[in-house]
């Protein structure tokens, strides 16, 4: 996305990386600055799963070898993002070289703060393209295809349920999903992409918005949609 911390070079990425696995797995890091051991976890888990990914990819550069990861690369990214949002930027017990260490920008601190979220994407599902799903957003209280004011971003999230596993009830919680993807605009489909295999499966979607300094406002209401 437009303006985004995390390098577009797939080897500035990874690089980037390994500053984030050095710090995330370091207990004394988590105890220092208050960071939970399990959050640290599902975001070094994805960042291993897009190296397992990029090397497959690399020993067969096949469709569906570069789909899964490009895949797990958004996930790696969107988990990135998430836990600089809720446990980096704004992080007393951190100096700013700690958060540039791993390659957060320190906001403004004259800057006028932007409010807080405090409504939700409502999504709209396109289904009409095999093995892919279009997303588009309405703000849940004004209705219109546009992002509140103060609002940067949407974070999309989600979980796969294979095809002919039952569909979770109750719905799962947030905390199991494992695929992430961001997105500015609300009113232009967000895709999220899918292989052969997992057509007539569906997902465990919802999506926030996300303001200026990083702010998180509410997830929406979890949705079950079929991958076409």
């Amino acid at each position: 996305m437009a303006n985004d911390w995390l390098p577009r070079r797939e080897q500035d990425l990874l690089d980037l990386m390994k500053h984030w696995t050095e710090w995330l797995d370091d207990t004394a890091k988590q105890t220092a600055f208050g960071w939970d051991p399990a959050a640290c976890t599902v975001v070094t888990d994805q960042i291993t799963g897009f190296r397992t990914a990029r090397a497959a990819y690399q020993d067969d550069d096949s469709t569906e070898n570069r789909i899964a990861r490009d895949n797990a690369r958004k996930a790696a990214e969107g988990a990135m993002r998430t836990f600089a949002t809720e446990a980096v930027r704004n992080n007393p017990k951190m100096k700013d070289e700690d958060k540039y260490y791993l390659g957060v920008r320190v906001a403004d601190k004259i800057s006028t703060p932007a409010p807080k979220p405090e409504t939700w994407p409502v999504s709209h599902y396109d289904l009409n393209t095999p093995r892919q799903i279009g997303v588009t957003s309405r703000d849940s209280e004004s209705g219109r295809k546009a992002m509140p004011q103060g609002v940067r971003w949407i974070e999309h999230t989600w979980m796969v349920i294979k095809p002919g596993d039952p569909l979770p009830s109750p719905l799962p919680n947030i905390k199991d999903f494992d695929q992430f993807e961001t997105w500015t605009r609300p009113s232009k489909p967000c895709v999220l992409p899918f292989t052969e295999n997992l057509r007539r499966g569906a997902i465990a979607h919802t999506s926030r918005w996300v303001n200026t300094h990083s702010n998180p406002g509410p997830w929406a209401p979890i949705e079950l949609v079929t991958i076409p």
